[in-house]
C-alpha cells in the first residue's frame, strides 16, 4: 500500500508540475528550472546524512558493503551492454577532453554533496528525527520543479519502443543478480530479491527488511544505492553519447532524482523515454519485491518442514 502511494504520489506531483508550466508566466517557469540543480544537491546531502551511519555502524559488516557495490556494478554494466547502440560510437563529435572535464565536475558535486551529509552525521552524531520525511518532501518539491520543465513534452508520442529500456533493464538486473550469484555465497533468490528494487532503495530496504531479514535488507538498501550513484556517473560521463544505456542504468530513479541528470546529459528525444522506463520500473519495483520474497519465505517453510 505504500508503495502504491508513493507512485502515485510520484505520478500526481509530476503532472501537477507540467499542468503549472503550462500556465505561469515564462519568468516564473525559468525560476522553477533554476532550482532544480540546488534541490538535487540538498536531496543528496540529505541521503548521506539519512544514510550514513550504515557506513559507520560496526555492527554491519563491510563485506555486505562490498557485496552491494559489485552487484551495482554488474547490473549497470549488463544493463549498458545490452542498450548501448553500437552505432553511435564512432560518431561522436563533441570535444572529448571538454566533456571529460565537465563530466568530472558534475561528479565530484554529487559525491561531495552526499558525503558531506555523511560527514555531517559523523559529526553531530545523532540520527536527524523525521529526517525520511525531509527527504521525501525534498524529493517531492524536486518533481514538482521537474514537472515545469517537462511542460514543453508530451507524452502522447510513447509507443510500444519505449518499452525496450525497462524491458531490457530488468533483464540485465537479473542477468547481474545470476552471474553475482555464482561467484557468491547468497544464493539466488537473495541476490534477485537485492536486485529486484531497480535502484529505488527507499523502497527496496525497508520492504525486504520487513519480509525477511534486516541483513538483507541492508543489503538490497546498500545495491540500490550504489545503483543510484553509479548511474549519476555514468550519466555525466557517457549520457550524451549513449542515452538509452545511461538512462537504462538509472531505474526506477530515472522518474524522479535522476531525471534532472539526464535532461542536463542526454538527448532532449530520450526524455520521455526516461519518463515511461521510470515510471514502469517504479510500478514492477514493489511487485518483483513482494513475489520474490514470498518465494523465499515459502522456500524456508519447505525446507524448515522437511528438515
Amino acid at each position: 500500500m505504500q508503495a502504491l502511494e508513493s507512485i502515485l504520489m510520484i505520478v500526481l506531483t509530476l503532472s501537477l508540475g507540467c499542468y503549472l508550466g503550462g500556465k505561469c508566466s515564462f519568468k516564473i517557469k525559468n525560476i522553477a528550472i533554476y532550482l532544480i540543480s540546488p534541490t538535487v544537491y540538498i536531496l543528496l546531502f540529505l541521503m548521506g546524512l539519512s544514510s550514513a551511519w550504515v557506513f559507520l555502524d560496526g555492527k554491519i559488516s563491510y563485506y555486505i558493503m562490498f557485496e552491494s557495490l559489485i552487484l551495482a556494478s554488474l547490473i549497470s554494466l549488463f544493463t549498458f551492454l545490452f542498450l548501448v547502440e553500437y552505432k553511435n560510437i564512432g560518431t561522436i563529435k563533441r570535444n572529448v577532453k571538454g566533456g571529460v572535464l565537465v563530466a568530472f565536475s558534475g561528479c565530484f558535486k554529487v559525491i561531495i554533496a552526499f558525503f558531506l551529509g555523511g560527514f555531517t552525521y559523523y559529526v553531530i552524531g545523532i540520527e536527524i528525527e523525521g529526517i525520511n520525511k525531509v527527504i521525501d518532501f525534498t524529493l517531492y518539491f524536486l518533481i514538482l520543479l521537474i514537472g515545469f520543465d517537462l511542460s514543453s513534452f508530451s507524452l502522447k508520442e510513447l509507443d510500444f519502443s519505449h518499452w525496450k529500456i525497462p524491458v531490457l533493464t530488468i533483464f540485465s538486473t537479473f542477468l547481474g543478480a545470476l552471474v553475482f550469484s555464482a561467484f557468491s555465497d547468497r544464493n539466488i533468490l537473495e541476490v534477485m530479491i537485492s536486485a529486484s528494487g531497480f535502484g529505488w532503495f527507499t523502497l527496496s530496504g525497508p520492504m525486504v527488511t520487513a519480509a525477511i531479514s534486516p541483513e538483507l535488507g541492508m543489503f538490497a538498501f546498500l545495491t540500490d544505492l550504489f545503483r543510484e550513484l553509479i548511474s549519476i556517473v555514468f550519466l555525466y560521463l557517457i549520457g550524451s553519447y549513449f542515452s538509452k544505456g545511461a538512462i537504462g542504468i538509472c531505474g526506477a530513479a530515472a522518474l524522479d532524482s535522476a531525471l534532472p541528470f539526464i535532461k542536463e546529459n542526454c538527448e532532449d528525444k530520450y526524455i520521455n523515454h526516461a519518463i515511461a522506463s521510470g515510471f514502469i520500473l517504479t510500478i514492477l519495483a514493489p511487485f518483483f519485491i513482494t513475489l520474490l520474497c514470498d518465494f523465499f519465505n515459502l522456500s524456508a517453510f519447505s525446507l524448515d518442514v522437511k528438515l
